[in-house]
């Protein structure tokens, strides 16, 4: 699925996105989750593509704005997601006739207080205000020394933890709501590229996950 990039957007869309109680976007040593600074979510549309939207108030709290551009006359719909996912014109969560595709990545970048737990929303076109919820799981690795720029191996044994995800999102908000394991060759490590000036620092992992790793 690809998009087409606006050269000029001619209208601004600015929503709500609150977390449920179970949701979260950035995590403190406290264990405290709340939207961070630099957060974006993709956002279907009615024309059938998928935009991104940055986060441009509320950080640090559970209730945030985001706000994209978007060609006049069209409207966002049916289902948001977190982390954003388009990029360079590929995207890579798809949502067809009630089913959602997420996509795990077999490598991520570490950012300090950053969860990337997967999150998704559904709800009305036009919607003002986007209620997201959890439908993954997380795993928080303190680790000590560790090197300067260096790399992490998290392994599940055969058990799928990168590649596409389907859930029907009908049921997102109950049990059955989530993307789940399963036990498979291939796609059972991800990689955390650990960045940090100085070596022998201590880093607290945080890895998003299916759900029954």
């Amino acid at each position: 699925e690809t998009y087409e990039e606006q050269v000029s957007p001619l209208q601004t869309i600015t929503v709500s996105a609150g977390m449920g109680t179970d949701t979260r976007a950035g995590v403190s040593d406290a264990g405290s989750f709340t939207w961070h600074s630099d957060d974006a979510i993709s956002v279907m549309a009615t024309d059938g593509k998928y935009y991104t939207m940055t986060l441009t108030d509320g950080a640090g709290t559970k209730q945030a704005e985001f706000t994209g551009s978007f060609p006049e006359g069209v409207s966002i719909t049916t289902v948001a997601t977190y982390p954003a996912t388009v990029d360079n014109g590929t995207v890579s969560n798809i949502y067809n006739e009630g089913t959602l595709t997420y996509t795990l990545p077999s490598e991520y970048t570490d950012k300090d207080g950053y969860a990337n737990v997967p999150m998704i929303s559904t709800f009305e076109t036009a919607a003002e205000s986007l209620p997201f919820m959890h439908i993954g799981a997380l795993v928080r690795i303190p680790l000590n020394g560790m090197p300067a720029n260096s790399k992490i191996e998290v392994s599940a044994k055969n058990r799928m933890i990168t590649g596409d995800f389907t859930l029907s999102t009908d049921k997102v908000g109950t049990p059955d709501g989530v993307i789940a394991t399963q036990t498979i060759e291939g796609n059972d490590v991800v990689t955390i590229n650990y960045t940090n000036e100085r070596a022998g620092g201590t880093a607290e992992i945080n890895v998003p996950l299916p759900v029954g790793v």
